[in-house]
């Protein structure tokens, strides 16, 4: 074995993260890479299917597919439309820890992608209808889950192996529970 393989690996640079708390109390972590024309703005809640009651299981990700549909100042669907039309693209999604979403857009667009999550954060609207729509694409993601074998076993050795911690389900939730979740 040549030296290439006992020699420790070089040491990559570590860019600089500034870290900081807004008077609302919001955690912001800030990492500059300024060779990217690029900026993505990430929006983490501490909230997953672990903080879901057992009779709620996929309220957390129903909850992520809604904040897509609309504010007070923003039409259903086009926070994404707003960000595609910039030439960025925008996803999220929900764990057991947390529900994210993020935003990638050329870095011009910085401040206005931050205020699209805090138009978010503040007037997300809650229509009857909209839960209801949205409750059913979640219930059609776990029909999928449900048909793939392997995606149904982890499923199973989950429920096995947390007996008494939520992370007995995953964060695609549950037919009978999302029933039982809205307005």
């Amino acid at each position: 074995v040549g030296s290439a393989w006992t020699a420790p690996p070089p040491a990559l640079p570590r860019p600089a993260i500034k870290e900081w708390t807004l008077p609302n109390g919001m955690d912001v972590i800030y990492l500059g890479v300024h060779k990217a024309p690029v900026v993505t703005v990430q929006v983490w809640y501490r909230a997953g299917s672990k903080d879901e009651a057992r009779n709620r299981r996929g309220s957390a990700h129903m909850f992520e597919h809604m904040m897509f549909k609309g504010t007070a100042h923003v039409a259903p669907e086009e926070h994404a439309r707003h960000i595609d039309r910039l030439g960025g693209t925008v996803n999220a999604f929900t764990t057991e820890d947390v529900t994210a979403y993020h935003n990638t857009l050329p870095r011009e667009f910085l401040d206005f992608a931050v205020r699209l999550e805090a138009e978010r954060m503040r007037s997300l609207l809650f229509r009857p209808a909209m839960i209801d729509t949205e409750r059913e694409v979640v219930k059609e993601e776990i029909r999928q889950r449900e048909n793939n074998p392997i995606q149904k076993a982890f499923v199973r050795f989950r429920e096995l192996a947390f007996t008494k911690h939520p992370y007995q389900w995953d964060a695609g939730g549950r037919m009978g529970d999302l029933d039982a979740t809205g307005p």
